[in-house]
C-alpha cells in the first residue's frame, strides 16, 4: 500500500472516530445532565411515598439556596421528578395565581415537550395524565377522568417544573407557597 493511501486511510479512520465520539456525546450528554439535575433537585433518598414520583416545593430562591444554574429570584418553583416505566402518573396544578405561572414537562434528554401557562390555560387548573403511550394509559384505567388531558411522554423518566412569578417577595411569599403546593403528582394504580 502506498504511503499516500495509508495517510488517507488514517485520516478517514480519525474522522470516523471523531464523528462517533461526537455523536455519542451529543446523545449522552443531555441525558447525563438531566439525570444529575433530577437527582440533585429531588434526591433519590428523599422520604417519599412512591419511588416513581418525587415532588419538591423549595422556598423562594436566594443567592445561598441556588440548586440550578441561574434561577430567577422572582419565581417560585415546584418540581416533580417522575418515572412512567411502571405506569402513568396524574398531574394536577391549580395555582390560582393572578399573574404569570407555567407548568413545563421535560424528557430525560432535556427536551421540553409541553408547556402550559396562565394565558394558555385561561386560568383553569392543569389536569394531565402522563403516560408512555395511549395504550398504557388505557390499560391502567378504563377511561381517563373528564377534564384530564392525556400527555404521551417521549421518555419514561422526566421532570415537571412549575413556575409562579412573585412580584413582591415580602407580601406574596405565603400565597406563592400555597400556589406551589397546588402541584400534585400521583401514580395511577
Amino acid at each position: 500500500m502506498s504511503p499516500a493511501r495509508v495517510r488517507v486511510l488514517r485520516w478517514a479512520l480519525w474522522l470516523l472516530l471523531v464523528a462517533a465520539v461526537h455523536g455519542l456525546a451529543v446523545w449522552a450528554l443531555p441525558r447525563v445532565i438531566m439525570r444529575g439535575a433530577m437527582s440533585r433537585l429531588v434526591p433519590v433518598n428523599a422520604a417519599v411515598a412512591d419511588e416513581r414520583v418525587r415532588v419538591l416545593y423549595p422556598p423562594l430562591t436566594t443567592a445561598a439556596s441556588r440548586q440550578i444554574v441561574l434561577p430567577s429570584p422572582d419565581l417560585a418553583y415546584a418540581l416533580c421528578v417522575y418515572d412512567l416505566s411502571k405506569g402513568p402518573v396524574d398531574v394536577d396544578a391549580a395555582p390560582a395565581w393572578p399573574g404569570y405561572w407555567s407548568v413545563a414537562l421535560y424528557a430525560d434528554n432535556t427536551d421540553n415537550y409541553l408547556v402550559r401557562n396562565d394565558v394558555a390555560a385561561r386560568s383553569r387548573p392543569v389536569h394531565w395524565r402522563l403516560a408512555l403511550s395511549e395504550e398504557s394509559a388505557a390499560l391502567t384505567t378504563t377511561s381517563i377522568a373528564a377534564g384530564r388531558e392525556l400527555v404521551v411522554a417521549p421518555s419514561a423518566r422526566g421532570l415537571l417544573l412549575m413556575r409562579v412569578l412573585v412580584a413582591d417577595r415580602h407580601h406574596e411569599a405565603a400565597a406563592a407557597a400555597q400556589a406551589q403546593r397546588s402541584l400534585h403528582c400521583v401514580t395511577v394504580p
